[in-house]
């Protein structure tokens, strides 16, 4: 199987906070530990494969994907709304964009 042919979902490559998954898409895009150290810049991501690995990769390997892992109507409204786009801010600075809001069930749960 090639590597186009996977779906990769996020693992923790640093120690993250549960409910702040930033620093871990930023270290599958940079492969930077938390203390700087490169670790197998071969296997860097893209930032676009980055998010999905959070998104809707994960609803994929759940076979959940009707429901759950992109905005669309009709499916579960569990999302969270970041303070900045992470696209339009280089990856060492995402592990500071905070949360603006979180939403379950389309109800928000966590406001900063």
């Amino acid at each position: 199987m090639s590597s186009a042919d996977r779906i990769c979902t996020g693992g923790p490559i640093v120690t993250v906070d549960a409910n702040h998954p930033n620093p871990n898409v930023a270290a599958a895009v940079t492969r930077k530990s938390r203390t700087g150290r490169v670790l197998a810049p071969e296997e860097r991501i893209s930032v676009e494969d980055a998010l999905a690995a959070q998104t809707v990769n994960p609803a994929r390997h759940l076979f959940a994907e009707n429901i759950a892992g992109s905005i669309t109507p009709g499916k579960c409204a569990d999302l969270v709304v970041l303070e900045r786009d992470p696209r339009a801010t280089a990856p060492d600075g995402w592990p500071a964009i905070g949360v603006h809001v979180t939403h379950l069930a389309g109800n928000p749960t966590n406001q900063a």
